[in-house]
């Protein structure tokens, strides 16, 4: 078997038969299996996956969860399953270009990768357009830079679509269970600091549905933001060159810099009680202009990032005293 594609599902059965259509319809000669992994869904989507493992049983082997486990555990199983040389992680209500896997394939035979990372165009509302961290140009990454280009948080991002490994290269890690956010991330940094080849192509292999309903949208009501920054803490021990330290104590910067221009105003309580978090995070990162001159990142960018973490903090707190 060449390659494995490995799906979650969970409540998704309006997406699931167009999702499952576009990886049925590859141009891809050799040989690909489709492993469906029902999580315990609530709605139509097994009987969906039933109805497409009936019609497809040569390509489709169909998994049910007795429990809801989540999306680690639930990708764990499928990558257990999976027979493929190469492994692909695809999500049930995103697409993939009829040539993904065809292409994604051949650049990682060619390469000998562990990791082949295509670009991506992000869909919403019937609309896509490409990625802004998509490469104009063939780019390939050996041993440590790998980890330190992913720290970078620029053209390698933490998540797990729109790339292919190398079934060996992922011997002994898998997805953090429990995590209900960035769970990805940590997935992605424990492949990225073992890896010793990764290649970035210039093609779309990836349509990303941007859903209004997902997890990013209401990570703070539900208190997920919090496994997000450990997420993002939890990359420290990765971090062993000075040039790895550094672009992970700017993606520190980031992190409180996205979280707290994300963060709205509309709940008092909730928006006081996530600024008390991101202050001790702020704390425990030492992110401050001398946190800064400590860890030797003199970047302008960086710097007006503080400045714009204080500056929105104040604004939401201000907020309510008018």
């Amino acid at each position: 078997m060449d390659i494995s594609i490995i799906v979650p599902v969970y409540n998704v059965d309006r997406y699931l038969l167009k999702s499952i259509k576009s990886l049925i319809d590859q141009d891809f000669i050799g040989e690909y299996e489709i492993i469906l992994v029902d999580d315990s869904s609530t709605d139509n989507s097994i009987n969906v996956c039933t109805h497409l493992y009936e019609r497809h049983s040569n390509k489709i082997t169909l998994i049910q969860n007795s429990v809801n486990k989540g999306v680690s555990a639930t990708r764990n199983i499928g990558m257990i399953k999976a027979t493929g040389q190469y492994i692909i992680f695809f999500d049930p209500d995103d697409l993939l270009p009829s040539n993904a896997l065809r292409t994604l394939f051949n650049a990682a035979i060619f390469h000998n990768a562990d990791i082949v990372k295509g670009n991506n165009e992000l869909c919403k509302n019937g609309i896509c357009f490409p990625a802004s961290y998509n490469v104009n140009k063939e780019k390939i990454y050996l041993d440590e830079t790998i980890f330190t280009e992913l720290l970078k948080h620029n053209q390698i991002r933490g998540h797990s679509w729109g790339k292919i490994f190398l079934k060996s290269a992922l011997n002994g890690i898998s997805f953090p269970v429990g995590v209900r956010m960035a769970e990805d991330l940590i997935f992605m940094a424990s492949v990225a600091a073992k890896a010793t080849k990764m290649v970035l192509i210039n093609k779309n292999v990836y349509f990303y549905n941007i859903r209004s309903d997902g997890v990013a949208q209401s990570k703070y009501e539900s208190g997920s933001y919090k496994e997000w920054f450990n997420s993002v803490n939890q990359l420290g021990c990765y971090a062993m060159t000075k040039s790895q330290k550094k672009s992970y104590f700017k993606l520190l910067i980031k992190t409180v810099h996205q979280a707290a221009r994300e963060l709205s105003s509309d709940d008092f309580t909730l928006t006081i009680l996530v600024i008390d978090d991101l202050k001790r995070q702020i704390e425990m990162w030492e992110i401050s202009l001398l946190g800064l001159i400590n860890n030797r990142v003199y970047d302008l960018k960086s710097i007006l990032r503080i400045v714009q973490i204080n500056s929105a903090l104040k604004g939401l707190v201000s907020a309510y005293k008018n």
